[in-house]
């Protein structure tokens, strides 16, 4: 969960990604109901950035096990 930035390391939190994964679902759902238009592949597209997410979500925590400084 690093992410390089101007030439070093940073840490995205878990509560971050967590948050992006939210906003995609929250985007997926008006989708689904119909309450906002999306172009084709779109829907697949949110689907597999939520999986991916999720994956990361599962991973082992860094840091033996503690949490990552946001």
């Amino acid at each position: 969960m690093a992410s390089r930035k101007r030439g070093r390391e940073e840490q995205v939190s878990a509560d971050t990604i967590r948050e992006a994964r939210d906003a995609l679902h929250r985007l997926l759902h008006r989708v689904s109901e119909g309450t906002m238009t999306a172009p084709p592949g779109l829907v697949a597209r949110l689907e597999g950035a939520i999986a991916a997410l999720d994956a990361v979500l599962a991973e082992p925590a860094p840091n033996n096990g503690r949490p990552a400084a946001p």
